[in-house]
């Protein structure tokens, strides 16, 4: 028997209004920290100007799917460690514990490890943590057993921290879970602390602008190009672009350069335009280089005569 055309409860948006309250309260916490240290340096100084001064900078609030997928991470962290746990010779030594990663000038920086585990078999500690991914990321991490970047380095700077270097742990290991089917991948690498050093001074070069916005060669990120995809800043960061038109006129060799040889070189050429000013067109003799945006990419379109 086939089932009839349903409706839709008058429940459902007070569910979500519910769930969308529940969720928002959380206090906010200081924004540089070890779990965010890939985040886009602009999005972060963003943050530290309204951690500082509340709304100072616009910005979009999460939808209740976000807010919704924040906390199913928080939820599967609980339940992957109950069952890891449970591993014959492990021990779980610590459960949850915030400590100092590094002092910037006297602000403390802190992560929150999800677990200390010790391998009783093998005489080893390892400084754990759990991940949710989607099946694309789980698929690229399993075939090349290459971490995400942010999760390696937020790891890295666990390893670095005096109150676990001080334990003699130095092996990280990273739970991962596909949340659209539920297969796993433990992983385990060493402490390396040129990584850990890598990930903490992007974190200092936030705190360096004192929470004033990043030069313009944060723009877009260090290879100017967005890749928060959920950001809440992304039209706060495109505003600043003008409909107008900047004439260049004089000689740039490496404009020239670039239309002798385009292929391949857009983010060259944007951030040779970007230099002159913020707009969407820019005359440069006979020739007038476009700026178009799509979704959080930039592209550059070249109209002659």
């Amino acid at each position: 028997m086939k089932p009839p055309i349903c409706t839709i409860s008058p429940l459902q948006n007070s569910l979500k209004g519910v769930i969308f309250e529940e969720l928002r309260q959380e206090k906010p916490r200081f924004p540089l920290s070890p779990s965010r240290i890939s985040t886009c340096l602009r999005q972060l100084s963003y943050d530290l100007i309204n951690f500082k001064n509340p709304k100072s900078i616009p910005l979009e609030e999460h939808s209740v799917t976000k807010l919704m997928m924040f906390d199913n991470g928080h939820r599967a962290e609980e339940r992957i460690f109950d069952w890891v746990s449970k591993i014959p010779n492990l021990e779980v030594i610590k459960d949850k514990e915030r400590f100092e990663i590094v002092q910037f000038d006297g602000v403390s920086i802190t992560g929150e490890l999800d677990r200390i585990l010790y391998d009783k078999k093998r005489k080893k500690k390892f400084v754990a943590d759990a991940k949710t991914i989607n099946t694309r990321g789980f698929s690229d991490i399993s075939e090349s057993l290459i971490p995400k970047e942010g999760n390696y380095l937020q790891l890295q700077s666990y390893l670095a921290a005096p109150s676990i270097q001080a334990q003699g742990i130095s092996d990280g290991m990273l739970y991962y879970e596909n949340k659209d089917d539920h297969r796993f991948l433990l992983l385990e690498f060493p402490f390396n602390a040129e990584a850990a050093k890598f990930g903490i001074e992007r974190l200092y070069r936030v705190h360096k602008f004192a929470g004033n916005s990043l030069p313009r060669e944060f723009l877009f990120g260090e290879n100017w190009q967005c890749q928060e995809k959920y950001c809440p800043y992304h039209a706060y960061c495109y505003s600043s672009f003008k409909q107008g038109q900047i004439i260049i006129d004089k000689q740039d060799f490496l404009l020239d350069e670039y239309l002798q040889a385009p292929k391949g070189r857009n983010l060259e050429a944007i951030k040779v335009l970007l230099a002159y000013g913020d707009a969407r067109e820019y005359k440069y003799f006979k020739t007038t280089f476009r700026i178009t945006e799509l979704k959080t990419t930039l592209s550059l379109e070249v109209l002659n005569g």
